[in-house]
Formats: structure tokens, C-alpha cells, sequence
């Protein structure tokens, strides 16, 4: 028998396999969010406000693979996964960094600098 904690776990994991097919971002959180709190409605009460896959924008188009582009071309990495936040002063980047060709397994990053501008934050 599996226990609790880790059943959620793997349902989060399983739900995010459409990001990696390039789905819209909010249709899957909005798919998430219904399924955790039918999974445990402890975790998402009833009268919180969580995506509506209606209220979804317009798809952002491809996913970005960056590693083909390191280390040689970084500049333009760089440049390719700035993501515009509005009312988000700290810089953002995204993508997803190949972990293993063969496989085709690949991992998503979001990297938010501190907004302190501190050498140890």
C-alpha cells in the first residue's frame, strides 16, 4: 500500500506530463488544482480561487529547450528564456535543460534572481 504522501506526490508528478508536451501552462495548473482538491480537499478549500482551464491564455507556443545551446551560444540562452512578469522587478528565466538525450528526459527551471541584489542571497 502506498502511503498518502506519496500517492499526492506522484499524482503532481503525473499532471505535469502535459507541460512537457508543450501544453499551456495554466490548462494544467487549472487541471491540477482540480484534482488535488478532489484528492484532498483539505489542502485546496472549497472557497479558494484556483485556475479555470476557460480563463486560460493563448498558448506561449513551443517549449525552449536550452541545452543545445550551451555552453557556446549562452548569451543567447539567456536572452531566449527571459520571462516578462508584469509588476515582477527581479529578473526570471525559464526553460527545460536536457538530462538525458537517450531517453528524451528533460527537466523544467524557473530561476527568479534576488531581489535584494545581495552576494549571499
Amino acid at each position: 500500500v502506498m502511503p498518502a504522501a506519496t500517492a499526492m506526490l506522484l499524482l503532481q508528478l503525473l499532471q505535469l506530463l502535459p507541460l512537457l508536451r508543450g501544453e499551456s501552462n495554466h490548462a494544467v495548473l487549472a487541471q491540477q488544482a482540480a484534482s488535488l482538491r478532489e484528492a484532498a480537499p483539505s489542502i485546496a478549500p472549497s472557497d479558494a480561487k484556483l485556475p479555470d482551464a476557460s480563463e486560460a491564455p493563448p498558448s506561449a507556443g513551443k517549449p525552449l529547450f536550452l541545452t543545445p545551446l550551451l555552453p557556446d551560444q549562452w548569451k543567447e540562452a539567456q536572452q531566449l528564456s527571459a520571462v516578462k512578469l508584469e509588476g515582477m522587478e527581479s529578473s526570471v528565466y525559464s526553460g527545460f535543460l536536457t538530462i538525458d538525450a537517450a531517453t528524451s528526459s528533460n527537466s523544467f527551471f524557473t530561476f527568479v534572481e534576488a531581489s535584494s541584489g545581495g552576494a549571499d542571497a
